[in-house]
């Protein structure tokens, strides 16, 4: 057989009968296989990277929501994406700057944080999304406001926040609080809203008043990046570390998360799963556990365009949207497949595998493939057996395998 001009994408293997793509009969086994053996390398996601090209605006997204229609839209510098699951299109507000918060309602509104303007995308009478300014800084009795970071409805009323006030619309009314210094990310929960204040610590927001959260000094000079709830826990996540908030809502405690997490810049809970997944600025994305171990990572040696990622949304198809300095991604998580390509120094196509004591095996055109346990966790070769070995045994934990050159014992 001529191996040369074999690849991995290309080589069919006869199974029962049936031609099959030999990559996606080694990605199923892996599922099964692969996957459940503690030394195996953690295979990479299918990745949709959508390019500032494809979706034709600037570079640099801050926000990402799902609304009841199902369409995706994108907070951009440029101004709102909107993507229907085929094609992207782009609505300005009517100041022309950038988007930085978004929050699409059980109404099937989406509201919008711009640069010194908020607004709202409403369905017409037609059925399509039309955009309506609501507010501009400085002008109506407004005070002046430059951007938007964060949006949440609650009972009927919707809080937009920037850093030197908190607009509150109820019905057709406007409230506006200030902070005695400056406004962090405002944060929802089943239960209540909280929002950071730099300086301070974490406040309540009750009644449309602002109340300390006693204890949350200990916050005062780390930013609060996210405060979610998974399940019936409420988590803070401030810098590098996870807090949980006592059910008494009286204390923090400091909870474990793996040292190698960067800085977190924003959580969401992965509804239905025990996972959370955690954007960072310069690392990419994690997916951590209860305990606070990782799961999995994705970052640009794992298939994503960029690793700053600002925002994250889970859609209800359980896809992982991140909006990041370079365009927008989806991953489908958790994975129904996963794959190995040549990231993995796999660059042979798989003849024949083989497990023995939690240690995987793959007999190739170009030799005898094992898990390197290091921390990369990726294939390496045994040495000396170079051609093409269709078949090998594993006796007595040597493996013993044949190929036109004999028979080898490793």
């Amino acid at each position: 057989t001529d191996t040369g001009e074999a690849t991995m994408k290309t080589c069919l293997v006869q199974l029962a009968g049936r031609s099959i793509n030999i990559c996606k009969f080694f990605i199923l086994l892996s599922l099964f296989v692969i996957q459940a053996l503690t030394g195996a390398p953690r295979g990479l996601h299918e990745i949709r990277n959508y390019t500032p090209e494809e979706y034709n605006a600037y570079s640099q997204n801050w926000a990402v929501v799902q609304a009841t229609n199902g369409m995706i839209y994108v907070g951009n510098n440029y101004g709102i994406l909107e993507y229907d699951g085929a094609n992207w299109q782009i609505r300005k507000i009517s100041n022309e700057t950038a988007i930085r918060s978004l929050h699409a309602d059980s109404s099937g509104n989406v509201w919008v944080g711009g640069q010194g303007e908020i607004g709202v995308l409403r369905a017409n009478a037609d059925g399509n999304m039309q955009y309506t300014p609501l507010l501009v800084s400085g002008q109506n009795e407004a005070p002046k406001f430059a951007d938007i970071y964060t949006i949440i409805k609650k009972n009927g009323s919707i809080y937009f926040q920037s850093s030197r006030n908190l607009i509150i619309l109820t019905d057709d009314n406007w409230q506006f609080l200030k902070p005695s210094q400056r406004f962090g990310r405002l944060f929802k929960t089943k239960e209540h809203l909280f929002i950071y204040e730099y300086g301070k610590g974490i406040h309540f927001l009750y009644n449309d008043s602002i109340r300390f959260f006693p204890g949350s000094e200990i916050f005062a000079n780390t930013k609060v990046s996210s405060i979610i709830q998974v399940n019936e826990k409420l988590y803070v996540f401030s810098g590098k570390k996870r807090y949980r908030i006592s059910q008494s809502m009286k204390s923090f405690t400091l909870m474990q998360m793996d040292q190698k997490i960067d800085t977190v810049q924003r959580a969401i809970w992965l509804t239905n799963t025990n996972y959370v997944a955690l954007g960072c600025l310069g690392s990419g994305v994690y997916i951590i556990g209860e305990g606070g171990n990782i799961i999995d990572e994705f970052n640009r040696e794992r298939g994503l365009n960029n690793n700053y990622a600002h925002n994250l949304l889970y859609d209800s198809h359980n896809g992982l949207w991140i909006a990041t300095d370079y365009g927008v991604s989806r991953i489908q998580y958790p994975a129904t497949l996963l794959f190995y390509d040549s990231k993995f120094d796999l660059n042979s196509v798989i003849l024949h595998m083989s497990e023995s004591n939690g240690q995987m095996f793959f007999g190739t055109t170009s030799g005898i493939l094992y898990v390197d346990d290091d921390e990369k966790k990726k294939f390496k070769k045994y040495e000396g057996i170079y051609d093409q070995t269709r078949d090998f045994e594993i006796v007595d934990n040597s493996v013993i395998g044949c190929n036109r050159r004999g028979l080898y014992e490793h």
